[in-house]
């Protein structure tokens, strides 16, 4: 007794025949699973786009090491914060005396008189899942399996930038490269305390950071390209990685690049001369160091970076669909590979 294996059967060939193995993938495998992934999509676009309120508590209980407190609430309603209460205090601003932040009328405390905040990363994942799950249903259509691979890359693509845009905030959404913080910040004479909100994988993190004028030359200088002499030194030393702080400082360019920067050894008289005159440009070692670790460049001038009060507070849906989409981004990227492979 003899068994034939017809040419038109799935392994049937005596030489695998690519498109079939890929076609057998497609209609057995993957297109199968594509209903529960549009319904998964679907439950998370829900969840984000719902009305109901959740209000947070805020604290920085759990973040022992911040420089002052922070505690209060945020109310979030799909991808806006839509009321927050908070107060908070630093030991450097004002004294150490307690502000409130809040959006409700001073007179009528139950009044929201405040704009909606909108969240940008829950605003961009939710586009993206609209997007993610018309790709699905174009998917379900497609005969060709070719075409069906390059969509199914598409696809791929933006699940993962989507998972990104909660796990890892783009660097315009972060202290200092954003233009105004989404929270009011405050100014004193001196200091300016600067609150930073982000979604990180399902938390909201809030940041407030306390931030000094600096007054020292050349430390305080901005150049023509907006960088300060702390971001020319850093930049270079990832440029030059073959050279350390002190030959970097010590180069033939450092004294024009760097603002007649130069190093000198402690001692009393250099102290002297460093607490009465703002223009002195020589430093030690150590103080250059500090300033580098210190100075951040925001809203095109510098600061001194004196500590920041971070707190986390965990939301109920954000939790569900972040452990929803990563599920899915882990289906979506076995069959992807798969695909690649025939």
């Amino acid at each position: 007794m003899t068994t034939k294996l017809y040419p038109n059967d799935y392994f049937g060939t005596t030489i695998p025949d690519i498109n079939h193995e890929l076609d057998w993938l497609i209609k057995e495998i993957i297109k199968p699973q594509l209903p529960d992934l549009t319904d998964t999509l679907e439950t998370c676009l829900q969840l984000l786009t719902s009305e109901q309120t959740f209000k947070l508590p805020i604290t920085n209980k759990d973040h022992p090491n911040s420089l002052g407190e922070l505690k209060g609430t945020l109310t979030r309603q799909s991808g806006y914060i839509i009321d927050y209460q908070l107060k908070f205090f630093f030991p450097d601003f004002h004294r150490g005396k307690t502000f409130y932040l809040s959006n409700r009328d001073e007179s009528n405390k139950d009044i929201i008189t405040g704009k909606k905040i909108l969240l940008q990363q829950l605003s961009d994942t939710i586009e993206n899942i609209k997007t993610l799950i018309e790709i699905l249903e174009t998917l379900q259509d497609i005969k060709n399996p070719n075409q069906f691979k390059k969509v199914f890359q598409k696809l791929n693509n933006i699940f993962k930038e989507t998972c990104s845009l909660l796990n890892n905030p783009s660097k315009n959404l972060l202290f200092p490269n954003f233009a105004l913080p989404l929270l009011p910040q405050l100014t004193s004479a001196h200091h300016v305390v600067v609150p930073e909100i982000i979604v990180l994988q399902n938390e909201l993190h809030l940041e407030f950071r306390c931030l000094e004028n600096c007054q020292r030359k050349p430390w305080s200088e901005i150049d023509a390209t907006g960088k300060s002499l702390t971001d020319r030194i850093k930049q270079d030393l990832v440029t030059n990685r073959q050279y350390n702080l002190s030959q970097l400082l010590s180069s033939q360019q450092a004294s024009t690049r760097y603002n007649d920067l130069k190093i000198v050894e402690p001692s009393f008289f250099h102290n002297l001369a460093a607490s009465t005159n703002n223009n002195n440009t020589e430093f030690t070692m150590q103080e250059i160091q500090n300033y580098l670790t210190q100075c951040v460049t925001y809203q095109n001038k510098v600061y001194l970076d004196l500590g920041k009060i971070i707190c986390t507070t965990s939301d109920p849906y954000l939790i569900s669909v972040c452990s929803k989409l990563q599920s899915l981004n882990s289906t979506i990227s076995n069959h992807y590979s798969n695909l690649v492979d025939l």
